[in-house]
């Protein structure tokens, strides 16, 4: 019996990765605005107010308005301190879910209308 289930081998999925290409001034410009963020705010989630730490790690930064929307706009979105906030890994797993707490759609709803007028 056991014999078998070593045998059993997975499919490998029929779905491919994307491939990303982003080049490596696009990561480095990226970090560099993500740690003057991080040493300019207090290092508290901005939904549920937990310690972030001293150490920040890529999860802790959200775009409010997402960076895959940049080409609607005529500024860019992607580095704006607005459109950013610092948040927990569980809070950022909740947004990513489509969880977003009433004061981040307010911001949210905000920062449209700002942007509303740099639309392409």
């Amino acid at each position: 019996m056991f014999g078998r289930l070593r045998t059993i081998r997975l499919k490998k999925s029929p779905f491919k990765r994307k491939h990303h290409h982003v080049h490596t001034e696009e990561i480095v410009k990226l970090r560099d605005f993500f740690l003057s963020l991080w040493k300019k705010r207090p290092h508290y989630c901005t939904v549920c107010g937990a310690y972030l730490g001293t150490e920040p790690h890529s999860y802790n930064f959200h775009h409010i308005i997402g960076k895959r929307f940049q080409s609607e706009y005529s500024i860019d979105i992607t580095y704006n301190e607005k459109n950013i906030i610092l948040v927990c890994l569980d809070c950022h797993s909740s947004i990513e879910n489509g969880f977003l707490p009433p004061s981040l759609q307010k911001l949210k709803t905000e920062l449209l209308r700002i942007y509303s007028a740099f639309r392409k």
